[in-house]
């Protein structure tokens, strides 16, 4: 045997046993308590009984950094898009709240100014008083802004809806 093919035979078994241990797949042991819980862990324990092994493929490190870098990238481009996302349904949720709040408001106004003013009065010459169009016009002018109120509220809502 020539002194070569002795070193690859014996070095051989040595080389493949350390790149097995480097890419060696590494195990996760799933236990449920008798209580119920269930707990994972990478070393075997005694503590409840052993539900399933988990077997985890390793990477090499290099390989396994990039991997990890190129997801913390992915994971951050998601959350800011949520982020934004969560933004600007909260602002819309704001605008459909400040145009029920414009309804409500409108609403109350009519509800609260029914009765006529004193100056909406004008006397008849039987000793009454009869109702002026001052009174009819501010009501008018009254159910007008309820209507836009409500007219702004369905544009709200509509657009909210489309997104």
């Amino acid at each position: 045997m020539r002194k070569s093919n002795f070193l690859l035979i014996v070095f051989s078994p040595v080389m493949y046993g350390s790149f097995a241990l480097a890419h060696a797949d590494e195990n996760i042991y799933k236990y449920r308590s008798s209580g119920g819980a269930i707990t994972y862990s990478q070393e075997r324990s005694g503590s409840g009984e052993l539900e399933e092994v988990i077997r985890v493929p390793s990477t090499p490190k290099a390989v396994s950094k990039r991997i990890a870098q190129r997801e913390l990238q992915e994971d951050k481009a998601k959350a800011e898009a949520l982020a934004t996302e969560r933004r600007e349904r909260q602002a819309a949720e704001a605008r459909v709240e400040q145009a029920e709040q414009a309804v409500s408001f409108a609403e109350l106004a009519l509800a609260s100014s029914l009765e006529p003013l004193p100056e909406e009065r004008q006397a008849t010459v039987g000793g009454n008083s009869r109702i002026t169009d001052a009174y009819w016009m501010r009501m008018r002018a009254m159910q007008l802004s309820i209507d836009l109120a409500r007219e702004q509220l369905e544009l709200v809502t509509a657009e909210v809806q489309t997104r």
